[in-house]
């Protein structure tokens, strides 16, 4: 004699039978749990917080009548018994439910490569220059890219309602990557960034298949990295001639000259308002000095943290800048210089000085200590400071400032770096690229690449961007009113 289940299961069509068991298998691994997971004695309860389930209040299980007389108030503690009335009963009770919506059965029977594979569709446009095909707008490739990369490979038989924060969390610590630079193994493990690129891209196919429900998977954690990744290490002050290439770049996020200056000014008040928070006594107050540096160089924040003193120039007025990204040559070989060449704006110098003096260095050409960290014990450190604290503490001062872009924490300082230098007339643009590490300047030169020494420096790429004084700063900071919008 057959069953309720099997007896439900018939009734199906043939196209819906698979959805059906999987959806089943979904609700008693997930979603079935006790009312109280410490208490080995609790009823089980199925919880409906979720897409799968139609983010309804937990429900408390009890005995199904068509297994029999009914008895009020009956509920189990037995695993065994509670699956088998979840098969018998509950499961096809929200599967009827799902259908006499009629909003959300196609959706749940998504598995998260269809979900991504309708999602990149969406993307789609068309073709700015008349052709017939679809085009795939440029901000959008670098998601494609770690959708299929990344995400498919690991998510993409499951469905994508049935989503835990325990499965992007095993997805993202096993994710693998093909490294650029020479020497590397074939395959290691990504970046932090690129797992936060790649969970980024995720959220995006949930909302837009859920567009009015939170990822369940908002919270899955994506572990820090355990290397900093530190190049091997040159002095400015004693440099062999050395070749250099270039990247792309990108402009977006960029501050106007007023933005700048009131960057400077609001980060200089919230630096004076933090010296005076007993527990953050040991907190450096070089946050506009962090912010002078990312402006003034134009670098990544993952090429700031690893900068060391011993990278400036100053009578040569040039830095040393890690590269944190490598470039490929037109015939397709791998750049394998680690630094690039920058010009030390004259504008810049007396920020260094001074954080030279708030560090108490005295003489920069032989210390080896990074000129980015973020606590007064951590001054001569040979841990570089976090990426994510650099980018959250300026993240601080622009909110405090009144000119946080949204999406931008530090890459506003490149961006404002690149605008400046290239509407200034002082340098070609193809240098531009050259001290910056990129390869394309706002899509709208050749990508040529050749060989740059510090020699080649001329006087006016030192003096093409002025930042605001110490002084000015400093004045305008006693009077700044912050930021109070949030």
């Amino acid at each position: 004699m057959k069953d309720y289940s099997e007896k439900f299961i018939e009734t199906l069509p043939a196209s819906e039978r698979r959805a059906y068991r999987q959806f089943e298998s979904e609700v008693l691994t997930y979603h079935l749990k006790r009312r109280d997971k410490n208490d080995p004695k609790s009823p089980f309860v199925l919880d409906r917080r979720n897409a799968l389930l139609g983010h309804q209040n937990r429900e408390t299980l009890g005995k199904p009548p068509e297994l029999g007389k009914q008895t009020t108030g009956r509920s189990t503690t037995d695993r065994g018994e509670a699956e088998f009335w979840v098969i018998q009963h509950y499961a096809p009770k929200y599967w009827r439910e799902l259908h006499a919506t009629g909003s959300k059965v196609s959706l749940v029977q998504l598995t998260v490569q269809e979900a991504v594979e309708r999602y990149i569709g969406s993307l789609y446009e068309k073709d700015p220059n008349g052709g017939a095909d679809p085009h795939l707008p440029r901000r959008y490739k670098s998601r494609v890219s770690k959708l299929k990369r990344h995400v498919v490979p690991a998510l993409g038989p499951m469905l994508i309602a049935t989503l835990q924060p325990d499965h992007v969390t095993n997805a993202l610590d096993t994710m693998l990557v093909t490294p650029r630079e020479p020497g590397r193994p074939p395959k290691r493990e990504a970046m932090r960034s690129t797992k936060k690129e790649a969970l980024k891209a995720l959220t995006a196919v949930w909302k837009y298949t859920f567009p009015n429900e939170v990822p369940p998977f908002k919270k899955a954690h994506i572990a820090k990295d355990n290397r900093p990744v530190v190049r091997p290490d040159i002095n400015a002050n004693n440099l062999p001639v050395m070749d250099w290439e270039l990247r792309e770049l990108t402009k977006k996020g960029v501050l106007s000259p007023e933005d700048v200056v009131r960057s400077f000014v609001g980060a200089m008040h919230w630096t004076t308002q933090v010296s005076t928070i007993r527990h953050l006594r040991n907190v450096l107050l070089n946050g506009v000095h962090i912010l002078a540096l990312l402006i003034g160089l134009g670098v990544r924040v993952s090429e700031l943290v690893t900068l060391r003193w011993h990278h400036f120039n100053f009578d040569e007025l040039f830095v040393l800048v890690p590269q944190s990204k490598l470039a490929k040559g037109p015939d397709g070989a791998l750049n394998k210089d680690p630094y690039r060449i920058v010009p030390l704006q004259q504008s810049l110098v007396p920020w260094l000085k001074d954080l030279m003096r708030i560090y108490g260095i005295l003489d920069h050409r032989n210390c080896a200590s990074f000129v980015v960290q973020l606590t007064r014990k951590k001054i001569h450190s040979n841990v570089p400071a976090s990426e994510d604290s650099v980018e959250g503490r300026v993240s601080k001062m622009l909110k405090h400032a009144g000119t946080k872009i949204k999406g931008k924490s530090t890459h506003c300082g490149r961006a404002t770096h690149v605008s400046i230098a290239a509407t200034s007339g002082k340098i070609p643009t193809h240098l531009i690229k050259a001290f910056v590490g990129h390869s394309a300047f706002n899509g709208d030169v050749t990508d040529a690449y050749f060989k740059l020494t510090y020699a080649y420096l001329k006087p006016e790429h030192r003096t093409y961007l002025t930042l605001p004084s110490i002084k000015d700063v400093t004045a305008k900071a006693k009077r700044f009113k912050p930021n109070t919008d949030g």
